[in-house]
């Protein structure tokens, strides 16, 4: 599936709050993951606003078939879905949004659906989370200058239009005149249109997918030196619009190092194995980023044939997975003698408890990444076994 992920902050929003950040990750994780999973085609948004008495409310929006009204009293509740259809196509137990429900309570807040069948679900989560003063400066001001959003997402042409007000800029419709252009980077844009567009605006920045750096490399070729990563965020977008017309000095690019913990990681071999795919998107991009290969598969039964198949140098699977979970996966890949039948496992789960690590350990897993993932652990962990006896990147296979 190829989906857009989007974020609109609202104006009146504090940047920064104080609150459990741990339990407010994991709600918007799951909220975004739940969106992914049941949407075909289109995308979802996040959406972030201030409410009265110092409370936020994050909306998350989805083009997904909705959900029939006689269901939404059930969502929320442990072990039911929309219908039970739904979990023989997209698998899972059923838990996530019984966690949000769980973990918003927890917080003193609520939650709640907004659906109509076929017409997508707005998700919204509402918390105490009183502002604390910013010693970082306000988002820039785009008062002035005309943006034109050029992209066939709909989702992420009304993120950027969002965005690009609440920021005091103006908003230019296809065809008219603009200051700057928002051009959705795709592989098969052609010369001549690239080229037409760089002439009609004073600049073009280039809106790059997170997990497709490779694509900076081929703007830069089509004469667009300024981009920026998606999903988009307010304060880097008007840092990169200002840049771009040279109304804000453009920082040198930091020299290049292979110190640290996870300098060692170029060319190590993961398998991973999530049924989430913003957790698994997550991972992937911080491993990739620190020059991983990494596969990812969605549950255990296409884990257990990847493993067989290939040599990695690490395995991290999924606690919870639909058709075989993570500790059924694992065992099915020591017990198989496949090719990386002796690549160290690492669990990923949202359970902390003492029974389900031992459950794991019993099943040949070596360690936990709990969910949702630190960066810094995710490195760690994997710098870890670099030197593992499979060895996949000696292999070469």
């Amino acid at each position: 599936k190829n989906l857009e992920l989007s974020v609109i902050v609202r104006n009146g929003a504090p940047t920064r709050v104080s609150g459990d950040d741990g339990r407010l990750r994991q709600i918007l994780f799951n909220l975004a993951g739940n969106a992914v999973k049941f949407t075909e085609a289109g995308g979802g948004v996040l959406e972030m606003l201030p409410r009265p008495n110092q409370r936020l409310r994050f909306n998350v929006r989805d083009t997904g078939p909705g959900v029939p009204e006689e269901k939404q009293a059930l969502i929320f509740e442990e072990f039911s879905q929309a219908d039970a259809g739904v979990s023989r196509r997209y698998g899972g137990a059923g838990l996530g949004l019984a966690i949000v429900k769980k973990l918003a309570r927890a917080m003193g807040g609520e939650v709640g659906l907004v659906s109509k069948l076929g017409h997508g679900a707005n998700f919204w989560v509402e918390l105490p989370l009183p502002p604390l003063a910013d010693d970082r400066p306000p988002p820039l001001s785009l008062a002035g200058i005309r943006v034109r959003v050029e992209t066939t997402s709909h989702v992420l042409a009304q993120a950027l239009r969002a965005q690009i007000l609440s920021l005091g800029g103006a908003i230019a419709s296809a065809g008219e005149a603009a200051d700057v252009i928002l051009l959705d980077w795709r592989a098969d844009l052609q010369p001549d249109a690239v080229a037409s567009l760089r002439q009609s605006a004073g600049a073009v920045i280039a809106l790059v997918p997170q997990e497709e750096r490779s694509a900076i490399e081929a703007c830069r070729q089509a004469g667009i030196v300024h981009y920026t990563l998606k999903p988009v965020r307010r304060r880097p977008l008007a840092e990169r619009i200002k840049m771009a017309l040279g109304q804000m000095e453009v920082p040198a690019p930091a020299p290049a190092t292979q110190s640290g913990p996870t300098a060692s990681l170029t060319g190590m071999r993961v398998l991973l194995a999530d049924d989430n795919p913003i957790n698994a998107l997550l991972a992937r991009t911080l491993l990739a980023r620190e020059g991983c290969s990494v596969t990812v598969v969605q549950d255990g039964e296409e884990a257990v044939i990847a493993a067989a198949a290939a040599r990695y140098d690490l395995i991290l699977l999924d606690i919870r997975m639909p058709r075989l979970d993570g500790i059924g996966a694992a065992q099915r890949i020591k017990a198989g003698g496949g090719l990386s039948a002796n690549a160290p496992i690492v669990a990923l789960t949202a359970d902390t408890g003492d029974d389900e690590r031992n459950h794991a350990f019993k099943a040949g897993m070596v360690d936990f990444i709990t969910k949702p993932i630190d960066a810094a652990r995710l490195l760690a962990v994997a710098a870890r076994f670099t030197d593992a006896a499979n060895a996949a990147r000696v292999a070469g296979q």
